[in-house]
């Protein structure tokens, strides 16, 4: 692995554990509706952790546009559970921290 991608891994890695410490605080605010929601940002930082930046899987061998697929997986993975939390911030700014969400 080249040092610029050691570099991106370990941005990627840093964006992730704030972005779980940010939907840990915004987490502690909800009510329960809107607290399962959020667990989809959880669950895709879960993706990038412990699926995409997995040490066994960056240690294999390959070609490096294999790598270079899993960073650009591993970015727009943590993106979208960015997404959801501002997504989920906006919802508790405007209706409160136990607003109801109604499908249909």
């Amino acid at each position: 692995m080249a040092n610029d991608e050691n570099a991106q891994i370990t941005a990627i890695r840093l964006r992730a554990q704030k972005e779980r410490a940010l939907i840990s605080e915004l987490n502690a605010q909800l009510g329960v509706e809107l607290s399962k929601t959020l667990e989809l940002a959880s669950s895709l930082l879960d993706d990038v952790e412990e699926f995409f930046l997995d040490a066994e899987i960056l240690q294999e061998p390959g070609s490096g546009l294999a790598l270079a697929r899993l960073l650009r997986h591993s970015e727009k993975t943590l993106q979208r559970a960015e997404q959801v939390r501002e997504h989920i911030k906006a919802i508790v700014t405007r209706f409160g921290p136990n607003a109801k969400i109604i499908e249909g």
